[in-house]
């Protein structure tokens, strides 16, 4: 019996470990995307600009069906001249045309510019699924701690 319950408690950390880990580096990689957009786009401007239209995008779910889903265009100007952004965040539900959108350029190369709210869903997403993971990774281990002293009634 007591074995059994160390096997459990080995296959319980060996999940709490994947999880952790998995959770850990979900948040690192959302910290570095974050700190290494700030650091590129640091000498970037500012700008408002606005969706223009929608770039459909035809791909499979795992049970392969079809999906469509669907990347912003983003209208902006700079000194006059109109530039264009596509998002780089594909969505089954996109903002409706005219929607504003601030877009960071690079004041040296107008046409090179990224729509930030594109870069800030994908650190949350990314930071939010870490703490997540983080979370169940602990629910384990206590859960582990809980069942070890709780006696068995079988």
């Amino acid at each position: 019996m007591e074995q059994k319950s160390n096997v459990k408690s080995k296959q319980q950390f060996v999940i709490f470990s994947i999880l952790l880990i998995v959770g850990l580096a979900s948040l690192i990689f959302s910290a570095v995307s974050y700190f290494q957009f700030r650091s590129e786009t640091a000498n970037y401007a500012t700008v408002e600009g606005r969706v223009v239209s929608h770039q459909q995008k035809t791909g499979q779910k795992s049970d392969g069906s079809q999906i469509t889903r669907f990347v912003e265009v983003v209208e902006y100007q700079v000194n006059g001249t109109i530039y264009q952004v596509v998002s780089s965040v594909e969505k089954t539900s996109p903002a409706a045309i005219g929607t504003a959108m601030s877009v960071k350029y690079d004041p040296s190369n107008p046409d090179r510019a990224i729509i930030t709210v594109a870069v800030s869903q994908t650190t949350l997403i990314s930071g939010g699924f870490g703490i997540f993971m983080i979370v169940v990774s602990f629910l384990v281990l206590f859960q582990k701690s809980k069942s070890k002293n709780t006696p068995n009634l079988r």
